[in-house]
């Protein structure tokens, strides 16, 4: 074998490895920051104008994670809602590998006038009507 076709080879399985590098999980760097969300419940509630609430369980990951801001953004019929988590960086000691359950209420935003919607939470999807 050549030093050229040794050189080709290389480049060859390098540029083949790039898809695979790019297809790490979007979320990975992501999750460190979110609740980590185990079920999403939606309510639609008998009022006017229709109310929608998303029920979220989730758990922090160990004893140094502290729920964060919560915030939706909207796209026609699809809601996205993210809570993020923070750090608590002021600890002296270390923080204990313990799970934390969380259950939040989040009011979801906007009209609803009759149909079919999704509510995303940290990716986790539920699919609602309003009649």
């Amino acid at each position: 074998m050549t030093m050229a076709s040794a050189v080709r080879r290389v480049a060859l399985a390098v540029v083949a490895a790039l898809p695979l590098l790019a297809c790490e999980s979007p979320t990975a760097a992501e999750e460190a920051d979110r609740l980590a969300v185990e079920s999403v419940e939606v309510s639609v509630l008998e009022s006017a104008p229709v109310q929608v609430r998303a029920s979220v369980k989730g758990h922090l990951r160990d004893s140094c994670e502290l729920l964060g801001e919560t915030s939706q953004s909207r796209s026609d019929n699809t809601i996205t809602v993210t809570i993020t988590t923070t750090r608590d960086n002021e600890r002296e000691r270390p923080c204990l590998d313990v799970v934390t359950p969380v259950e939040q209420q989040v009011t979801l935003e906007g009209a609803f006038p009759a149909g079919t919607y999704v509510v995303r939470v940290n990716g986790v999807e539920r699919t609602f009507r309003v009649d």
